[in-house]
């Protein structure tokens, strides 16, 4: 994994309709399926993550009901709750996203160890315990993010965090030097390296985009016109690097059309994610077959009517988990396998 450089790719955007609702997108990079698994997690529950040594590190209790997807439920001693995105019963969103050559997490050395914690148990916490963006910054105010070495990847994951409220709050959290950072994120848009505030600044070089055809010009006394709509965007970048989705990302939530609703607005990122779907042999390492990046699943959040929507590089078909209907009264959490039918689904009246 170290030495892979910049993969896995990301993609994360947020969309805010005119009644206020929001919709969070994100796809899911990586060489492999990690037997990947959604899981809920009830109200109630006693967590905890970890301190050097494998010794207990902060501690807390669910607060709130969530569900997410449990990259590495099968690698000890992080349990069920290594969550690279979820979202919880209050409308609030996180996504963990890799940050390779510039994420360096805060040093333990002196610091207590039940303020301590790995970075892959950060959503969990967050989810479980806030409501809000707000409540998140205060949170992480509790504790310190130390790099915490993960089993088979042999180092600490290098990721950063992207949180969305049900308000359209957004802020992007990242480690520099030792040096927990939290930015606002006005435009709702995260990938991956380098650090965000580069993207932000690298969006000045594309303020020539538009979504308005040119007119018709005249050299040498001959009319030009363009071709057909759409030279507007020439020069919008095509490539599936994390410089060129954050553009892509965020030219295609300004130029949209404000939706009416939280309806409205779950369909349009539907379309923009197809956008940032890679498919196997696109996005190749050059270390073999196998291990080359692929859309592995894609998450629809809508915050406003509490459904998680996922679907997998094997099943096209989004599949609805409505919050509203999971039992966040259990004593225990819920592991459920991904959805994986290959096969398209016979067209309804024929």
């Amino acid at each position: 994994f170290a030495s892979r450089g910049g993969h896995p790719m990301c993609t994360s955007l947020q969309l805010k309709a005119k009644d206020g609702s929001v919709v969070v997108g994100r796809t899911m990079e990586f060489p492999t399926l990690m037997d990947a698994r959604l899981v809920i997690l009830p109200r109630g529950l006693e967590l905890h993550s970890y301190a050097p040594d494998n010794k207990q590190g902060v501690t807390w209790a669910t607060k709130y009901g969530a569900v997410g997807i449990d990259a590495f439920p099968n690698v000890e001693p992080t349990g069920y709750y290594a969550w690279t995105d979820g979202m919880n019963e209050k409308g609030l969103y996180v996504a963990l996203q890799y940050h390779p050559g510039t994420a360096v997490f805060s040093s333990p050395d002196g610091v207590a160890d039940d303020k301590l914690m790995s970075a892959i148990h950060l959503a969990t916490l967050t989810l479980t315990t806030c409501a809000n963006v707000s409540e998140v910054r205060a949170k992480l105010g509790e504790v310190v993010v130390w790099p915490f070495v993960l089993g088979p990847m042999g180092m600490a994951p290098p990721c950063h965090f992207v949180f969305h409220d049900a308000s359209g709050a957004c802020i992007a959290v990242e480690w520099d030097a030792g040096e927990m950072k939290i930015y606002d994120n006005p435009y709702g848009v995260f990938t991956n390296s380098p650090e965000f505030t580069w993207h932000t600044t690298n969006l000045r070089n594309y303020t020539h985009l538009s979504p308005d055809n040119p007119g018709v010009i005249t050299v040498a006394g001959q009319k030009l016109a363009p071709f057909g709509v759409g030279q507007g965007m020439q020069g919008l970048p095509g490539d599936n690097s994390s410089p060129s989705r954050f553009v892509r990302a965020a030219v295609y939530v300004a130029t949209a059309p404000q939706q009416a609703d939280a309806a409205a607005a779950q369909h349009e990122v539907f379309h923009m994610m197809n956008n940032f779907d890679i498919p196997d042999g696109f996005s190749a390492s050059g270390e073999g077959v196998g291990i080359d990046d692929v859309t592995y699943w894609t998450t629809i959040s809508n915050l406003a009517d509490l459904t998680y929507n996922v679907r997998t590089v094997t099943d096209s078909s989004y599949r609805k988990v409505a919050l509203a209907d999971l039992d966040f009264e259990a004593s225990a959490a819920k592991s459920v396998d991904l959805p994986a039918n290959p096969e398209f689904a016979p067209f309804p009246g024929l």
